[in-house]
């Protein structure tokens, strides 16, 4: 059984000229539920685009995503928003933490977007699991690693069905990367569909595949560590 499908996905952006150039190219794609896969390529391969294109925050010019059996393109925004809020779990390479609110509210941010009933012990149980045991201190006093941990924290607030990551170990030294890497790859085994675009060798290594991009083109899907 698939999680993720995509077929004839195109993006199309202006060339400023009157016409329109190809930023994302994908004839056909598969991911399989609770695995680990990275995407790689360039910068401006056009990695970003298609993560986006995976959570319906960007909807492609033509082609179609299947998320658990959802046709993303299908989908009002509103629907679609609310499907990502509750399945989704975003990691950006640049946190977007609210640097005057605490580490927990940080991760309860979530629910001021989304209907739920996700308590605040919840989320304090999150950030102790990733070393964060003053939750009430503001993120601006926290290291870049705390706050990928935090950030970490807030996209398994929901226990979503989707993991997707943005360069998340970029700005890390390696000590923090590893833990980043550990945290994903626990995503994965928990039964969580991961997807991370990454330049990080450790992160292909650790992948259950590897896609690979150039110039907006999928030019590579390889199976790797998968039985």
């Amino acid at each position: 059984m698939m999680v993720c499908e995509v077929n004839q996905l195109q993006v199309f952006v202006s060339d400023g000229e009157g016409g329109q150039r190809v930023v994302l190219d994908v004839p056909h794609l598969e991911i399989k539920p609770g695995s680990l896969t990275a995407i790689v390529g360039a910068s401006g391969s056009g990695k970003t685009t298609l993560l986006h294109c995976l959570t319906g925050i960007h909807r492609p010019t033509v082609g179609s995503i299947t998320m658990q059996e959802l046709q993303l393109e299908s989908l009002t925004e509103a629907q679609c928003d609310a499907w990502r809020h509750r399945q989704v779990g975003l990691i950006f390479q640049d946190f977007q933490l609210v640097a005057e609110m605490s580490a927990l509210q940080n991760v309860l941010l979530p629910t001021h977007f989304a209907r739920n009933d996700v308590s605040a012990t919840r989320a304090s149980s999150l950030l102790a699991l990733y070393g964060i045991h003053h939750p009430n201190v503001p993120v601006s006093r926290l290291s870049r690693g705390e706050k990928q941990r935090v950030a970490f924290a807030r996209a398994l607030l929901f226990n979503p069905a989707f993991i997707i990551a943005d360069e998340p170990t970029a700005s890390l030294d390696r000590e923090n990367a590893m833990i980043a890497i550990a945290a994903l790859k626990n995503c994965a085994s928990q039964g969580q569909t991961v997807v991370v675009a990454t330049h990080d060798q450790t992160i292909f290594d650790a992948a259950d595949a590897v896609i690979s991009l150039a110039h907006g083109r999928l030019v590579r899907l390889s199976a790797v560590n998968v039985a």
